[in-house]
Order: structure tokens, then C-alpha cells, then sequence
């Protein structure tokens, strides 16, 4: 190097800085310095850094310059790759969709990125070293000093690393939600905070529309579950008045079958009486000096003709034709069955009838109350298996009604 200008290891890129030389030799400044490229001998670029004076004679004039050249090629480097980096960051950041926000320990934004400015309505350049409250609304802007202040006394966090949703105010005053995730980093000894915020108003709004939807389409499930509901009620109406219906027309069918057998039965039993009524009235002349035989003769022709008239009931049924009730005395009807009654019931059972008080007269049909009467009777019959008595009278209230009661000790 001896001999060589110091200027001849300056790559041509670099500055030489004349200026600074020429106010040192003229002894306008004292000493000067710089950060300078050089190339090493393998012509491979370093930085430097030189520290030059002059050493004077007596006149004052330069005799020569003193250079004190320091590597600060590492450093150099390093401020290269952390300018870089920091420039990646700030693309990073500056593209990204969510609003970030760089706090340090005492609250005063550091940086804001685009889209910050743009959920919040502030530019960067307006809120970095301002106070973060200024984002806030109350009642989080008056506590959040406190919040730090505790977190720096007793280093318990409470809502680092947790995300939550919160309130943001924007420039114009309004508030809306947002989602807050904060992470915590320390550099060059100082503590910071990275705050990343989302605008959740359309997922807000969103969800209060999925919300009223919902609560629409239950409304109309439920409106729809009801009209089917009815709709099958109705249904199962018409089924049962369907099958009442079909019930009814086999009722009626079977109703007619009955009443064509009846009819046929009738006929036949008809013809039966008419033969016995023919031959009691031939045996009437030949028991004339017989009372007792014509007694009996006599009963047994008001029973022919009693089944007469219920032949000519079975036949009206058959026709579906009404009875034909008629006004009759009870005590009268009840004497002359008497006979017929206690043969039917037979000889354990003593049939008695009281008919010392005055009935009134009833509207009935002669055959029908004859017939419930005698199945009473044989009913008695067969339900007792010792000798008793049937008694037929009326009821202890004479006057009070027209009815009779059967009493079997």
C-alpha cells in the first residue's frame, strides 16, 4: 500500500468525498469522518470506517494526513439485511388484509398499516405517536393506561395471546366491532405490542340476517306444521266419518238381512198360529160344560193372538214400519197374561200379582210390554235355583208415575 494514492482503493462507485479533504488540509476542520467502500486486495468491496487529521509543521501548514480506518464491514451487512427485512416486513404488513398496529410499552402507536387506515379512517402518519386510546371508545380509552401499567407492575397478562372481540372508534366517531389478537416481542431492550384487528361488521350483519332467517323459516315451518296438522285432522275426520259411514251402511245391510229373515220367520209363524188359532176355536164348542178346560182354552187363545200381533211387529220391523202403541190398563193386561206367565216360569217360583192399587193408563204396545214382562219372568227363572216369588206391583209412589216393580224374594 506504501506509495500508493488512498484514493486508488476506492471503487468507482463510491463517493471520494473531496470536499471533506480539502476543508482539512486548509484547516477549516480539524479532523474529519466517514463510512467509506474500499476494495481489498482481492478486489472484493469492504466498508470502513476512516477517522483522518493532518499532522502540521510549524507554519501551519499539512505536512501529511493521519487516517484511522476501522472495519465496520459486519455492521454494514447486518444494517443491509435489517434494512431489507424491514422493507419484506413492510410489504408484508402494508399488503396484508387485516389492520395491524404496533404499540410500544407506554401505548403510543409505532406503526400503523394500510389496512389500519383504512377500518379506522385515519392515515398513518396522523396516529403514529399518538396514545392508542385514540382508537378506543369509553369505556375501554380511559382504562387502558391502567391496563398497561399493571401489566408492566406484575407481568400477568390478560389478554395477550387470547383474541376477543372489541369495540374500535373510528376517526368520524362511529363505533363497530372488530376482532383483537395481541402478540407481545421485545427489541434493542424495550417491550412492544403487535395488535391485529379485523372489521367483523359484515360477518356481524351477516350473522343478524342468518339469525332473522332463521328465525323466518322456523316461523314458516311452524306455520306449515300447523296448516299439516290441520290438514291431516281433517283428513282423519273424514276417515272416521268414512268408516262411520261404511259401519252404518254394514249396520244397515245387516239391519236388512235381519229384517228379510224376520219377515221369512214371521210368515211361517203365522201360518203356525193361524193353525192353532183354528183348532182352539173348535175345541171352544166341545169344553162349553168344561170350565176349567175352556179357561184354559181362552188363555191359550189370547196367547195365539198375542203372537199373532207380535208376527204382525216382526213383520212391520221386517218393513220398517213404526209399532202402534195404544192406551191400555197395566192391571187388566197383567191378569190376563197371569196364566201364561206362571207356565212359562214353571211351578218353583209362585207368581203374584198386586194390583189392589189404581194404575193409571199407559201408552204401549200390548205384544212388546207382554213380551218384556214374560222375559223378566223366565230371566228370574233361570237365574234362581230354589224355590221364590215373583212379585209384579206398582211402585211404593202410586200416583208419582205409571211404571211397575218386579221384586224376586
Amino acid at each position: 500500500m506504501a506509495g500508493l494514492s488512498a484514493t486508488s482503493r476506492i471503487p468507482r462507485t463510491s463517493s471520494r468525498s473531496p470536499t471533506c479533504i480539502v476543508q482539512l488540509i486548509s484547516g477549516a476542520i480539524p479532523s474529519y469522518t466517514l463510512e467509506k467502500r474500499y476494495l481489498r486486495k482481492d478486489g472484493q468491496p469492504i466498508w470502513v470506517k476512516v477517522t483522518a487529521s493532518a499532522a502540521r509543521d510549524t507554519a501551519g501548514f499539512a505536512a501529511y494526513r493521519i487516517a484511522v480506518i476501522e472495519d465496520i464491514n459486519h455492521r454494514k451487512l447486518a444494517e443491509g439485511r435489517r434494512q431489507a427485512d424491514e422493507a419484506k416486513y413492510r410489504a408484508i404488513v402494508d399488503t396484508a388484509v387485516d389492520a395491524i398496529a404496533v404499540i410500544d410499552e407506554s401505548g403510543v402507536i409505532q406503526s400503523f398499516n394500510r389496512s389500519a387506515e383504512d377500518i379506522f379512517g385515519y392515515p398513518a402518519a396522523e396516529v403514529v405517536g399518538q396514545n392508542v386510546r385514540v382508537l378506543m371508545p369509553e369505556p375501554d380509552r380511559g382504562r387502558h393506561d391502567g391496563y398497561l401499567a399493571n401489566y408492566r407492575r406484575t407481568g400477568q397478562p390478560k389478554i395477550i395471546g387470547v383474541g376477543r372481540e372489541v369495540q374500535g372508534r373510528r376517526k368520524d366517531g362511529s363505533l363497530f366491532p372488530l376482532e383483537l389478537s395481541i402478540a407481545e416481542w421485545r427489541a434493542d431492550g424495550r417491550r412492544y405490542f403487535t395488535g391485529i384487528m379485523r372489521d367483523v361488521t359484515e360477518r356481524k350483519q351477516a350473522e343478524e340476517a342468518l339469525r332473522r332467517l332463521n328465525e323466518t323459516l322456523e316461523r314458516r315451518v311452524g306455520e306449515r306444521t300447523a296448516e299439516l296438522e290441520a290438514a291431516n285432522q281433517r283428513l282423519t275426520d273424514q276417515m272416521e266419518a268414512l268408516h262411520r259411514a261404511q259401519t252404518a251402511l254394514q249396520q244397515a245391510q245387516k239391519m236388512e238381512a235381519i229384517g228379510q229373515l224376520t219377515g221369512g220367520i214371521a210368515h211361517d209363524f203365522n201360518n203356525l198360529l193361524a193353525a192353532i188359532s183354528g183348532n182352539l176355536h173348535l175345541m171352544i164348542g166341545r169344553a162349553a160344560n168344561d170350565p176349567l178346560q175352556l179357561r184354559l182354552i181362552n188363555a191359550t187363545q189370547s196367547a195365539a193372538e198375542r203372537g199373532a200381533r207380535l208376527v204382525e211387529q216382526l213383520l212391520a220391523f221386517a218393513r220398517q214400519q213404526s209399532l202402534r202403541p195404544e192406551t191400555v190398563n197395566l192391571d187388566e193386561l197383567l191378569r190376563e197374561f197371569a196364566i201364561l206367565i206362571t207356565r212359562s216360569v214353571g211351578a218353583t217360583i209362585e207368581v203374584r200379582f198386586d194390583g189392589e192399587a189404581e194404575l193409571w193408563p199407559v201408552e204401549a204396545d200390548t205384544v212388546q210390554f207382554q213380551s218384556a214382562v214374560l222375559n223378566l219372568a223366565v230371566n228370574a227363572r233361570d237365574g234362581r235355583e230354589r224355590e221364590c216369588r215373583w212379585e209384579v206391583a206398582p211402585p211404593s209412589n202410586e200416583r208419582s208415575c205409571c211404571g211397575l216393580a218386579a221384586r224376586l224374594d
